[in-house]
């Protein structure tokens, strides 16, 4: 799945190529800084060209500068239209498929989605969001479903019943990344093989998974992309279980009011058409979370570590379920969950990450120092201000 594999190549991610540098770093300020520096200096130039000379000397001086000023404003219209240009193709995709959701509503065939919410005040960066927007426009690019002639075993070829096996077997793998996009790629490989609906439900994991960056903070695009395609995966069945489950954690990670309703709306239509869902008690714990109704999470988490899908996603409620206890200032609990997460998991580099945050609010430094030199051990070459700490529901 050449797509795919491209998203999370050195070219994209790193933003060596061209495009990636100019998404990743907002060159030159910005969109509207390009066209307002594009106005001022053609006003520049059309003035100075125009200003009436007082010797022949002066003509000649202010033609030279207005003409430098009318050719540099030639090149920065030029990059901007360039740019602008290659941006809107790119998002053309993810247009078209907002407008075929929107017919899909209207005939009461998927569930609404709401408009793309504001990005976060803390906790993640504009380097971040823009890193993490190239990578949902090369998803919107991907033909979910459509894979089987570059496979052995085509969608087509693929039983529903198969498909959905093997839907269920890779979400523990997705909900199992922490932080390294890498470990997405075969997921993705996967899920494009797999027929509809279960491809869309898979990307829609994925995109929530790319959307966390820290606890409380999601890339509103990877969300917004997500909500897109559990409403595709609505068309062939409007209350799929696994569709709803991920619905209610993409519209609770928006955190605004219009997708916090939209999160109690889609909770409820999951519990009528799925109550013991082993995966409901994860998205009703994040979207308790995200109200601030920490007691009624805790018990969610809870419910969710009783009967928990797999060993994967065990681990990361028992993470999440730490930080949630740390939160609340029960921190000599969130020690032992903690220690719990890590007799099961102990190379997790992210919860020896916060169980050395625990220890410090403990005083207990010496531990906490080992904790975190284990954690950068694990990471490898990241540096301590990378760390994220925490899984995301």
């Amino acid at each position: 799945m050449t797509t795919a594999i491209e998203l999370r190549n050195e070219r994209t991610m790193k933003g060596t190529g061209r495009m990636g540098r100019f998404l990743n770093e907002d060159f030159l300020g910005g969109r509207l800084a390009r066209w307002t520096g594009s106005i001022f200096f053609l006003v520049v130039g059309l003035v100075v060209v125009t200003a009436p000379p007082k010797s022949p000397a002066d003509r000649i001086e202010n033609t030279l500068l207005g003409g430098i000023a009318l050719v540099f404003d030639a090149l920065l219209l030029t990059y901007t239209i360039t740019l602008d240009v290659q941006v809107w193709r790119l998002r053309r995709p993810q247009r078209a498929l907002a407008r075929y959701v929107r017919t899909l509503v209207r005939e009461r065939r998927a569930l609404p989605v709401p408009r793309m919410g504001p990005p976060p005040r803390i906790g993640i960066s504009l380097v971040q969001l823009r890193e993490i927007e190239h990578i949902v426009h090369s998803l919107a690019l991907v033909p979910w479903g459509e894979q089987g002639e570059r496979a052995e075993v085509s969608a087509e070829e693929l039983s529903a019943e198969e498909g959905y096996r093997i839907l269920q077997a890779t979400i523990p793998q997705v909900r199992g990344v922490a932080r390294d996009w890498d470990q997405l790629v075969w997921p993705l490989q996967t899920f494009a093989l797999l027929p509809e609906p279960w491809c869309f439900i898979g990307v829609a994991e994925v995109l929530f998974r790319l959307a966390y960056q820290r606890v409380g903070a999601y890339s509103p695009a990877s969300l917004h992309l997500g909500l897109l395609y559990v409403a595709l995966a609505q068309q062939t069945e409007f209350s799929q279980p696994d569709a709803l489950i991920i619905r209610v954690k993409l519209l609770a990670a928006g955190g605004n009011r219009p997708w916090l309703r939209r999160a109690d709306e889609t909770l409820m239509l999951l519990k009528q058409a799925a109550p013991d869902h082993p995966r409901l008690p994860n998205a009703e714990a994040l979207l308790y979370e995200q109200r601030g109704m920490l007691k009624q999470a805790l018990e969610a988490y809870e419910r969710a570590l009783a009967h928990p899908p797999s060993q994967q996603e065990f681990v990361r409620d028992l993470a999440s379920k730490a930080l949630l206890l740390h939160a609340m200032g029960q921190t000599e609990e969130a020690l032992k969950v903690n220690e719990q997460a890590l007799k099961v998991s102990p190379d997790d580099p992210w919860i020896w990450y916060n169980q050395a945050l625990v220890l410090l609010d403990l005083k207990r430094y010496e531990e906490a120092r080992r904790c975190n030199e284990r954690a950068l051990e694990l990471m490898g070459s990241q540096r301590p201000e990378t760390l994220r700490g925490g899984t995301g529901a």
